[in-house]
Formats: structure tokens, C-alpha cells, sequence
């Protein structure tokens, strides 16, 4: 069992020391307890696939719930650097909200009730739907997109996914991939100091890569960590 508790303390000093940020800053901090081991084999027998490895653990070992965020709007020259990374952008934010615990149930079933909407699309739109019934959701995104683990490939190291609604259906897929498995992107994101995770904030970090997965060597993820690391934050 991985012991996410650690990588929640990391997290949770990041978004705290984002309150040394100039400007305009805020920061979300609420983190419940983790499951007993009987409420967590419960919620994984009624799951449809069941608790992937993370979520099992996660909520074994960090938290059954956690809302971590922190939002920032630059001005001047620290805005200046932030295009450098966000070229359009006036605003970031970034935080931990993996699907709650307690939500779990409504959360696949919206995933499921998400598919079918995609079944109805033209092209790229039952194939869409097919796959999302392979997957459990990981992190719902405001804007009702989702980052998901995909079963299909292997039920103890899914791949990560980010699934958008925005997306050209005769033409594209709304799978983004984003990791090969929960821990490649457990490590990558708190590199990148739990961006997002919308798409149009982790797209910088995409686009340069030579996978086509978030990367974390790239210069413009140099960049992103050196400018906040001018700050005194706990950059992990």
C-alpha cells in the first residue's frame, strides 16, 4: 500500500506558503480524516470497478476528503513571467480535490451518465463512450471535465487521463493522456506544484513534451518552478 500521507503534507505546505505570493492570492484548506479499513473495502465492493490502487490508498492513508487550493493573479513583471508559461493567461490556480469518499458512487455514476451523452455524438463520440465505462473517476474539474483512471488497461496501474467536453467529435478523441500510471502522475503533478489540473493549465507542459505526457524536464516546467521559486514557497 502506498502511503500518500506524505504527499499530502507536502501539498498542503505548498498552498500554505502560496499566501507569501504578491498580488492578489488565496488559498482552501479543509482535509478530513482517512477511511478504516472496512469503510474502504465497503465503497471498493460497491464501486463498479471497484478502487483503484490510488483512491484505495489515498483514502487509506491521507484522506477521505481534501480541498487544498490556492489561486493567484499577478501584476507587472511577476505577470510578465507568468505569460512566459500561461501565454494568455492573468490567472492560475492549482490544489488537491481528488474525488470525495462519500461522492464516490455519484461520481461514477455521473461518469456513466456522462458516456452516454457521448454515445450520441458523431465520430469520435460512441468509441468515447465505450472507453469511458473503462474508467473511475480520479479528480472532477469545475468546469465539468475529469481527470480518470482508465481500467480497461490494467486495474492495478491504469493510465491517466484528463477527459474534456470541449473537443472537435468527428475529428478528435476527449481522452488527453496525461500519465502511465497513478504514480508517474502522483510525481509529475507535485512537480509541477498541483497546477490545475484543467487542461488549459497543464497544456504547457504537454505540449513540449516528447511523449505527449506531462513532462517535467522541459524547459517551460524549469521555468514554471524557478519563477515560484522566487517566492519562498515549498516548491516540493
Amino acid at each position: 500500500m502506498a502511503d500518500y500521507s506524505s504527499w499530502l503534507q507536502r501539498a498542503e505546505a505548498f498552498v500554505r506558503s502560496t499566501s507569501n505570493l504578491p498580488g492578489q492570492s488565496g488559498i482552501n484548506i479543509a482535509i478530513e480524516p482517512p477511511l478504516g479499513p472496512q469503510e474502504v473495502d465497503g465503497l471498493h465492493q460497491v464501486l463498479p470497478h471497484g478502487l483503484p490502487p490510488l483512491l484505495r490508498d489515498f483514502y487509506s492513508t491521507a484522506s477521505a476528503q481534501v480541498e487544498l487550493h490556492y489561486s493567484w493573479r499577478p501584476t507587472g513583471g511577476h505577470l510578465e513571467r507568468l505569460r512566459e508559461v500561461f501565454r494568455y493567461e492573468y490567472n492560475v490556480y492549482g490544489g488537491v480535490t481528488f474525488c470525495a469518499a462519500s461522492a464516490m458512487v455519484r461520481e461514477q455514476n455521473a461518469l456513466f451518465d456522462w458516456a452516454d451523452v457521448f454515445f450520441e455524438q458523431q465520430g469520435a463520440g460512441p468509441a468515447a463512450a465505450a472507453m469511458l465505462k473503462e474508467c473511475v473517476p480520479l479528480i472532477p474539474i469545475r468546469n465539468g471535465d475529469y481527470v480518470v483512471e482508465h481500467m480497461a488497461r490494467s486495474p492495478t496501474q491504469p493510465a491517466i487521463l484528463y477527459v474534456t467536453h470541449e473537443c472537435d467529435w468527428g475529428a478528435e478523441s476527449p481522452f488527453i493522456p496525461l500519465a502511465r500510471d497513478a504514480a508517474e502522475f502522483m510525481a509529475k503533478w507535485e512537480q509541477l506544484c498541483y497546477i490545475g489540473p484543467e487542461i488549459w493549465m497543464l497544456s504547457p507542459f504537454l505540449n513540449a513534451s516528447s511523449t505527449n505526457l506531462l513532462d517535467t524536464k522541459s524547459q517551460v516546467a524549469r521555468d514554471w518552478r524557478s519563477f515560484l521559486g522566487t517566492f519562498s514557497l515549498a516548491v516540493p
